[in-house]
C-alpha cells in the first residue's frame, strides 16, 4: 500500500520540477535583447538627446554617430556579458569597461561641441539615470 501511495507523490513532485524548468527557461529567454528593439531604443534616445541639445545638421549627424558607436559598444558587451553567464568577475570588470567607453564617447562629443551643450548633455543624462532609478524594477 505504501509503494502505491508513493507513485502519485512522484508524478506531482516530477510535473511540479517540469514547471519550473520551464518557468526558468522562459525566464531567460525573455531576458535576451531583441535586436531590433535595442536599435529602435537607441534611435530613440539619441534623437532624444539631439533634440535636448538643440543640434542640428552636420553636428547632428557627427553627435548621432558617436552616440550610436558608444550604444553598439555597450549592447556587445552586455551580450558577450550575458552569454558567460558563469563568471561573476566579468559582470564586476562591466562597470570599469561601460566607464571607459563613456570616457571616449565624452571625449569625441567635447570636440564636436560647445561647454555649454556638453553641461546640457552631463545634466541630461543625470536625469535619465535618476529616472530609471526612480522606475519599476523589472
Amino acid at each position: 500500500m505504501l509503494a502505491t501511495s508513493r507513485k502519485p507523490l512522484l508524478a506531482v513532485l516530477a510535473m511540479a520540477l517540469c514547471i519550473m524548468c520551464v518557468t526558468a527557461v522562459h525566464a531567460q529567454n525573455r531576458q535576451l535583447v531583441d535586436p531590433a528593439a535595442a536599435q529602435a531604443r537607441m534611435d530613440a534616445e539619441t534623437d532624444t538627446i539631439i533634440v535636448h541639445l538643440g543640434l542640428e545638421g552636420e553636428i547632428a549627424d557627427k553627435v548621432r554617430e558617436v552616440l550610436m558607436i558608444r550604444s553598439k559598444k555597450v549592447m556587445d558587451l552586455r551580450t558577450k556579458m550575458r552569454a558567460s553567464r558563469s563568471n561573476r568577475e566579468d559582470f564586476g570588470n562591466m562597470r570599469q569597461v561601460i566607464g571607459a567607453i563613456d570616457v571616449e564617447t565624452n571625449k569625441a562629443l567635447t570636440e564636436l561641441l560647445s561647454a555649454e551643450q556638453m553641461e546640457k548633455y552631463a545634466e541630461f543624462l543625470k536625469m535619465q539615470r535618476a529616472s530609471r532609478q526612480r522606475g519599476p524594477r523589472r
